[in-house]
């Protein structure tokens, strides 16, 4: 079977990492709708985490976009300095874009990680104070 992968020979090893992906996805997991249902509920916890710290804070930290994908957002906060370098350094992984830090939850995520990001900001929002 021929597959492009930037118009070179498929990669023989291509498939049958695909499969296995997919057959963890729907062996290991139970499948999409089960693996979506998990990280909807860490980015709510993280949702109403950030409605906390910033009750808590008195003040808004970030402009938390009306609609977004339910596993995941891109946060633009309002606070001063380099936020999501400061993630970085703290080894929590999400992406810059546009001016925002883009955010997901999956399988491998837990409640921890969610508690550990609301931590890291809560903790660079007390540096910054």
């Amino acid at each position: 079977t021929w597959v492009d992968v930037g118009g070179r020979p498929g990669n023989p090893v291509l498939l049958p990492t695909l499969l296995r992906s997919l057959e963890l996805i729907h062996t290991g997991f139970g499948g999409p709708v089960p693996i979506l249902g998990y990280s909807s509920q860490l980015m709510l916890a993280l949702v109403r985490g950030l409605a906390r710290l910033e009750a808590a804070l008195g003040r808004p930290l970030c402009a938390l976009p009306a609609a977004h994908a339910p596993h995941m957002v891109g946060l633009q906060f309002l606070i001063a300095g380099d936020v999501h370098s400061h993630f970085k350094s703290r080894g929590i992984v999400c992406s810059e874009r546009s001016g925002t830090s883009r955010i997901g939850f999956y399988v491998f995520n837990t409640a921890a990680d969610v508690d550990r990001l609301l931590d890291c900001l809560r903790e660079y929002c007390q540096d910054m104070a």
